[in-house]
């Protein structure tokens, strides 16, 4: 029987393993290995952040896949050996026959300590938790860094956001502003998607600041290498990654493809 590998329980992990096993059926032998025990849909984090979403709907036991007859190992991996066809795990080594590799991409640390990243399930939780006491005041989203999760990230957050003030009644005591290294919303896209964007955000009041590169938070403000300075009240900053072509400027992922649930 043909042994299928499959690393990391993400979105692009449990698409695969559901895909391949069901193509193939019983014909081959699918293995999932992840170090957590939940899959979690991380495109859902920024609901859960403005309250559209609970953890609980947003997360499903990894374990659910042995229903469909695709074995579950809860693991860390340490290294790969592909001339081998062995994957070194906390869990001891496995072979296979094929590997599919999805471990996806650490988020570096935030550069800015008082700042929110909805990027995670803490994250999108201590995020509710600061809009749930804001009164109203100055909002900021923005990027520190062309590598990170997502080219249209900091846009959808604002104008959810944007939303959610409306909904606390504080918009009218509140403004929203989108800073971001690029000089237009997601100019990699090219003019006209970058100009619907923009044209979207002046609609909402939310204001842009392209060509923005921060190099200081501090002192509720975000100061640019060219002597521009933001200041907050709020600040939502996505989260950098390392320069792997995951997202930014980098090659972009594509679509995002939704998950089988396994519950």
């Amino acid at each position: 029987m043909t042994r299928v590998l499959v690393l990391g329980g993400g979105s692009g992990g449990l698409v695969a393993a559901n895909k391949v096993k069901r193509l193939l059926g019983k014909e081959v032998e699918v293995t999932l290995v992840d170090r957590n025990t939940h899959h979690e849909f991380m495109p859902a984090y920024p609901w859960v952040a403005f309250g559209m979403r609970e953890p609980e709907a947003i997360r499903r036991p990894l374990a659910n896949l042995e229903k469909r007859g695709i074995r579950y190992l809860q693991a860390t991996v340490e290294a790969l050996d592909p001339e081998r066809n062995r994957v070194k795990t906390t869990a001891g080594e496995l072979s296979y026959d094929y590997l599919i590799v999805s471990l996806g991409a650490e988020a570096l640390p935030s550069p800015a300590q008082d700042g929110h990243a909805p990027w995670s399930l803490e994250g999108a939780l201590k995020l509710r938790e600061a809009l749930r006491t804001f009164k109203g005041g100055k909002v900021v989203v923005g990027v520190s860094s062309p590598y990170y999760p997502c080219p249209p990230a900091p846009y959808e957050v604002a104008g959810q956001v944007e939303f959610a003030l409306k909904v606390k009644g504080v918009r009218d005591k509140s403004t929203v502003e989108v800073f971001h290294l690029n000089p237009a919303p997601l100019a990699g896209m090219g003019p006209v998607i970058s100009g619907k964007v923009l044209e979207i955000l002046k609609s909402k009041g939310i204001a842009f600041h392209g060509g923005f590169e921060p190099v200081e938070f501090a002192g509720g403000k975000v100061k640019a290498k060219d002597g521009r300075e933001l200041s907050y009240d709020l600040l939502i900053l996505t989260p950098p990654s390392p320069p792997t072509g995951w997202c930014g400027k980098a090659p972009s992922r594509g679509p995002r493809a939704s998950p089988r649930w396994t519950g």
